[in-house]
């Protein structure tokens, strides 16, 4: 589905879907980046002062900063994936989803 580490295809090599859907399609995938990311963050913070007894200082604060700088980045293609998977299982593609339609 990607090119590069932001550059999306523009269709399946295999089948000829193409991924390229309408203006903010992908606005979708926000949710599960953020979702995912505050999941994370909460999980770090609990293992960090729980499971280090760390308490709540500032080393805590910089590697949680840290996490949600940079897991997004690391997740934004996985999350387009994710909303992509949740779209097809809701509205399977059809036809037209594998023509060219001016794109």
């Amino acid at each position: 589905m990607f090119e590069g580490l932001f550059e999306a295809r523009r269709s399946c090599a295999s089948c000829g879907f193409f991924f390229s859907r309408e203006s903010g399609y992908f606005l979708g995938s926000v949710y599960f980046g953020y979702g995912v990311t505050l999941a994370g963050a909460l999980i770090v913070w609990y293992l960090l002062s729980r499971g280090l007894g760390m308490g709540w200082d500032a080393r805590v604060l910089i590697v949680l900063v840290v996490f949600v700088l940079v897991f997004p980045i690391w997740f934004f293609r996985y999350a387009r994936m994710l909303w992509m998977a949740l779209d097809l299982y809701l509205n399977p593609p059809v036809t037209e989803d594998f023509e060219a339609r001016g794109r």
